[in-house]
């Protein structure tokens, strides 16, 4: 009985004080996600043991008179009681099997030894993922200092082509009309290269006579 009432005290509080033994504790692992299989691993926990002097707290006396059904004072003798018989066999070199927890035992040197029952203990079953993809899910999108809807956005993208095809015609129209204007004034002028040059006249001047000396 005390056995399954220290194992529910250590599965809730994750720790478990044991005088003149050590302390054992529960390492928890965040949940996982196991892309192979699309599936969501559970939280799991490793037991663990750290050697050492500890003294159990109040909320291990009141859970264990909750849990027996006895009184604070009860509980704090049987406890006692446990830990004493515990040590007596240990320190006689058996082998103390925890179900549920794993093996403890006491080697050359008075030196601890814990093994896990199991590699970790799971919270749950795994859950079946399956990415969902919503290409039509309206979302905010930040454009420079404006937000703007993924719509809004989309229409903007689908239109930006027609623009730049106007852009581009509007282009090559003009670019038409100036081979055009290029042409009749070539058919009109020829390609004479006075054609295209100044054809003022340039006024000379006759230079001054020197001075006569008599």
């Amino acid at each position: 009985m005390m056995y399954s009432e220290l194992r529910k005290y250590l599965l809730l509080h994750q720790e478990l004080p044991i005088p003149g033994i050590g302390t054992l504790m529960l390492e928890r692992q965040p949940a996982s996600f196991d892309f192979p299989n699309r599936q969501i691993l559970p939280p799991s926990y490793q037991v663990g043991f750290r050697e050492g002097q500890v003294q159990p707290s109040r909320r291990l006396y009141d859970w264990l008179a909750q849990g027996l059904g006895i009184s604070e004072r009860d509980a704090i003798m049987r406890f006692n009681d446990f830990v004493f018989e515990l040590r007596e066999r240990l320190n006689k070199g058996e082998k103390l099997e925890w179900q549920g927890i794993g093996q403890l035992n006491k080697g050359l040197g008075g030196v601890w030894h814990f093994k896990p029952e199991t590699d970790s203990i799971t919270e749950g079953e795994p859950i079946h993922a399956d990415k969902v993809l919503r290409d039509q899910a309206s979302h905010s999108v930040r454009v420079g200092e404006d937000e703007r809807t993924s719509e809004q956005m989309r229409a903007y993208l689908q239109a930006d082509p027609a623009r730049k095809n106007v852009a581009w015609a509007l282009a090559l129209v003009l670019l038409i009309i100036s081979f055009i204007i290029l042409g009749i004034y070539l058919s009109s002028n020829g390609l004479k290269p006075a054609s295209s040059g100044n054809k003022s006249k340039i006024k000379t001047e006759s230079s001054p006579q020197p001075p006569r000396y008599l």
